[in-house]
C-alpha cells in the first residue's frame, strides 16, 4: 500500500497478507477497513541482478449510518534491480492501477424534521429527496525506491510515490470533487544494536494540496538465533507519533514465515470531545511461502 516499487521487494516464493482495523469506537458505526494483497516476483535474472514482480491488493471501507462503503481492487508491478559492488544497492520503480468504487445510502440517515420534543421518530416525515450514490472512477499510481544493505543484517530505504495521477473526479449528491495527487515519502531502517537486538526507525509523511500526515518513531526488535544464520523467531514492539494527532502502540511476532501484528492509536487531538482519547485497533498478518 506504500509504495507499488515495493511489490515482490522480500525474499521468498509469494507472500499473501491480511489487515483489518477499526477505528472512532465512539461513533454509532465505527470505521472499518479491510485489506488483502497477494505479491510475487515472477522474472529473476540472476546474471544482470534484476527481477519484475506482480501484485493485487484489494481495499474495503464500511463505516456510518450512511452505510458508506469503499471497494478498491489494484493490480502492481514492480521492476527491481541490484547495483554497485556485491549489489548492496538496490532501486525499483512500480506502477498501478485499477478502480474505485464508492456509494452512501441517505436513506440510513436521520434528519432533524424526525425529532419532535427531542424525541425520535423514525416514521416522521422528511422533505429530503433521498436516494443511493454511486462513484466509479479509474485510479492509478506510480512508486521510486532506493535500499542499502552494507552487510547482511542491516538495511535502509527511502521511497516515494504517488496516488491519483489522473486526478479523478467523484461526485456525491450536486456536489464533484476532483482528486488531488496524493504525494507520500518515507525512510525505513534496520540495524543491529548486537547480535539479537535491531533498532528500526522509521519516518513517513504524505502530502494532499493543503493537508498533510507525518509519522514518525522506531520499532525495536529481538531475534531468537537457531544458529549462526538461522533465525527461530523474532518478536518486538514500537512507539510512533502522528504530529499533532496521535500515539501508535505496536506489537509483532515473527515464527518461521508467519508475521503476526497488532497495533492501536490512541487518539490525542481534540478535534471534538467524540474522539478525544480514542483511537483504532489494528490486526495483520503476514504469510512468505519458501523463504529461504
Amino acid at each position: 500500500e506504500l509504495n507499488p516499487a515495493q511489490t515482490g521487494c522480500y525474499d521468498g516464493l509469494f507472500r499473501l497478507g491480511a489487515n483489518q482495523k477499526t477505528q472512532w469506537l465512539s461513533v454509532t458505526k465505527p470505521y472499518v477497513h479491510f485489506s488483502c494483497f497477494v505479491d510475487a516476483p515472477i522474472f529473476k535474472d540472476q546474471q544482470h541482478r534484476q527481477q519484475f514482480s506482480l501484485g493485487v491488493l484489494v481495499n474495503c471501507d464500511y463505516t456510518g449510518d450512511t452505510r458508506y462503503n469503499s471497494v478498491q481492487p489494484l493490480l502492481s508491478l514492480s521492476y527491481l534491480k541490484a547495483i554497485g559492488h556485491r549489489g548492496r544497492h538496490k532501486i525499483g520503480v512500480g506502477l498501478y492501477a485499477g478502480f474505485i468504487q464508492r456509494s452512501i445510502a441517505y436513506g440510513q440517515m436521520s434528519f432533524d424534521e424526525q425529532f419532535v420534543g427531542n424525541i425520535y421518530d423514525a416514521d416522521n416525515p422528511i422533505s429530503e429527496s433521498l436516494g443511493k450514490d454511486k462513484v466509479f472512477f479509474f485510479d492509478c499510481g506510480a512508486g521510486l525506491l532506493w535500499n542499502f544493505s552494507p552487510n547482511k543484517t542491516d538495511r535502509y530505504t527511502v521511497g516515494i510515490s504517488a496516488k491519483h495521477l489522473t486526478q479523478p473526479n467523484q461526485a456525491f449528491g450536486d456536489v464533484a470533487t476532483r482528486l488531488p495527487v496524493n504525494w507520500n515519502c518515507y525512510f525505513m531502517s534496520s540495524f543491529h544494536l548486537s547480535r539479537n537486538v535491531a533498532l528500526e526507525p522509521a519516518v513517513y509523511a504524505e502530502f494532499q494540496k493543503q493537508f498533510y500526515e507525518v509519522v514518525l518513531g522506531s520499532n525495536v526488535e529481538y531475534f531468537q538465533m537457531k544458529n549462526s544464520y538461522t533465525v527461530e523467531f523474532s518478536v518486538g514492539a514500537g512507539l510512533f507519533y502522528r504530529v499533532k494527532d496521535a500515539l501508535i502502540v505496536d506489537v509483532f511476532f515473527d515464527w518461521q514465515n508467519l508475521r503476526f501484528g497488532i497495533n492501536y492509536d490512541v487518539t490525542l487531538s481534540s478535534l471534538t470531545p467524540a474522539n478525544k482519547a480514542r483511537g483504532g485497533l489494528e490486526l495483520s498478518v503476514n504469510y512468505t511461502f519458501k523463504r529461504k
